[in-house]
């Protein structure tokens, strides 16, 4: 008889395959449109996730500092918040928010990701101020007595149901809400918009159909902003810090914040 497995258990068991490196997966969370036409290799793999690692951590690390210097940031709740860390590849900042004393949370329904990440910490010298926690975001966030001063989701949004990304934005936008005396609070997404991928790219001097997504939808970043202000109950900012091409796929940096 097979066994019934439970819609958390599928989840988990779905992203430990996409995480984990195997004949079968040999290149984690590479376009998998170019893996099957032959153009992924583990050099341009390696090259390319390093990349996108430092356009993350490099856009991170400017936002904490220009944040460390706010007033009322001494005296705030400074906690971090990842979720989703997948194969921790753009977490690197990690380490200037500790610097700067923040606390970190990582949030992730995947075993191997939690592991990804605690590993990244141990490198870092960071795993004393770290808790890596396996679980639904939405679980932990109805359980959380505090609320982060920072929330981080790198490709995170776009494996969401369309149900689903409502409902967590919408948590998200809960989220910005801030006492008078701290810093506005932040979330941060690193996200594919539709307008950005919807059209035929050159990479590496190849010109290739527009990227196929498999399991992601590119959701429109006014969507995004909708359901954040229905969840905050009032304004929210919307700024683009920058944009990244990882292989034919473009990325955007998206930051969210309570209106003035």
């Amino acid at each position: 008889m097979v066994p019934i497995l439970l819609p958390l258990q599928e989840l988990r068991l779905h992203w430990a395959k996409k995480l984990t490196l195997s004949e079968k997966n040999p290149y984690p969370l590479a376009p998998s449109d170019l893996v099957k036409m032959g153009l992924v290799t583990a050099e341009n793999y390696l090259a390319q996730n390093l990349l996108f690692g430092q356009f993350c951590t490099s856009t991170m690390e400017r936002e904490l500092l220009q944040l460390s210097a706010e007033p009322g940031f001494a005296n705030a709740h400074k906690e971090v918040q990842v979720i989703g860390a997948g194969l921790a590849r753009d977490l690197y900042w990690l380490q200037k928010a500790a610097e700067l004393g923040m606390t970190l949370t990582v949030r992730d329904v995947s075993g191997v990701a939690c592991a990804n990440a605690r590993m990244l910490g141990e490198r870092l010298g960071i795993d004393s101020q770290m808790e890596c926690l396996e679980g639904e975001f939405e679980n932990g966030w109805a359980q959380s007595e505090e609320t982060p001063l920072v929330t981080y989701a790198s490709q995170f949004i776009q494996v969401q149901s369309i149900r689903k990304m409502r409902r967590i934005m919408k948590c998200f936008g809960s989220l910005l809400r801030t006492p008078e005396d701290e810093p506005r609070r932040r979330l941060y997404l690193v996200h594919p918009l539709p307008e950005d991928n919807d059209t035929p790219r050159s990479w590496n001097n190849i010109q290739l159909p527009a990227p196929k997504w498999g399991d992601s939808l590119l959701y429109k970043a006014e969507d995004c902003l909708k359901y954040a202000r229905c969840g905050l109950n009032g304004n929210v900012e919307l700024d683009i810090l920058g944009k990244h091409d990882y292989f034919h796929q473009k990325y955007s940096f998206l930051r969210l914040m309570p209106g003035k």
